[in-house]
């Protein structure tokens, strides 16, 4: 029942952020397309509805509105992460002619973040943004790492599905696993680290530390998704303490 609750209140929530032309992140705050925030949005509708036009004309969007050497939102990792959107979006939806649309920019955008890391595997990148509460600390640029590992794997297996050469996302990838993404109590940057290199145990624990402690609405789905890959059960503990607060304080 508690898991329903969650789900229905989940889905009202997204659908208000899909009630408009473009996607928002969230009526809350302004009518922006924020394109960070999107990719959690994104997995909730293409699970809800499979292929949405509204999501395809938000990614749009914001590409339009920014022309290379642009960062999108002003972040790089906000561009970062339209890359693992577009992958992650073919993959659910084979919206092939959409996917295909964007393979230019998408080499572009690949070039541009392959500059801003040395052979070395150091990044130097104009800022550094994984969530406000990392905001301007050392597990920000952990996450920008993690984030990009998943940009440049996303790039590369999307570009080699329609025949283009992935080696360039490859060695990007590469080069930025040469440094460790790091230790850290993080549960944001854990859940990222999850789907960029893998876990070790001590990860794992800290993951799990005081339950639901330390997660965010927003890195909600990496953190539950890491911990699902060894104990589904504790996932699940986790998003009912976690959200099911949220409904007994009034959340609708």
């Amino acid at each position: 029942e508690r898991v329903r609750q969650i789900y229905e209140t989940a889905k009202r929530t997204v659908d208000l952020c899909a009630a408009g032309e473009y996607l928002w992140d969230g009526v809350k705050r302004d009518r922006l397309v924020w394109i960070g925030d999107i990719h959690p949005e994104m997995l909730a509708l293409t699970s809800l509805y499979g292929r949405l036009p509204l999501i395809e004309r938000s990614l749009d969007f914001v590409k339009d509105q920014t022309p290379l050497p642009t960062w999108m939102n002003n972040f790089p990792t906000y561009s970062l992460w339209w890359m693992i959107i577009v992958a992650d979006y073919y993959k659910r939806t084979g919206a092939e002619g959409f996917a295909r649309k964007q393979i230019s920019y998408l080499k572009g955008l690949l070039a541009q973040v392959d500059g801003c890391v040395s052979e070395e595997g150091e990044m130097h990148f104009p800022a550094y943004f994984l969530d406000w509460p990392t905001y301007e600390t050392p597990d920000a640029v952990r996450g920008v790492r993690a984030i990009a590992i998943i940009a440049a794997n996303s790039a590369a297996e999307l570009l080699k599905t329609f025949g283009e050469d992935g080696t360039l996302a490859e060695n990007l990838a590469r080069k930025l696993r040469l440094q460790a993404v790091g230790s850290t109590e993080s549960k944001a940057v854990l859940g990222l680290k999850h789907f960029a290199v893998g876990l070790d145990e001590e990860d794992k624990a800290l993951l799990t530390k005081d339950g639901a402690k330390g997660m965010s609405t927003f890195m909600s789905y990496y953190i539950l998704k890491a911990v699902a890959s060894f104990d589904r059960e504790k996932a699940v503990a986790m998003m009912k303490e976690y959200y099911g607060e949220m409904l007994d304080k009034g959340a609708t």
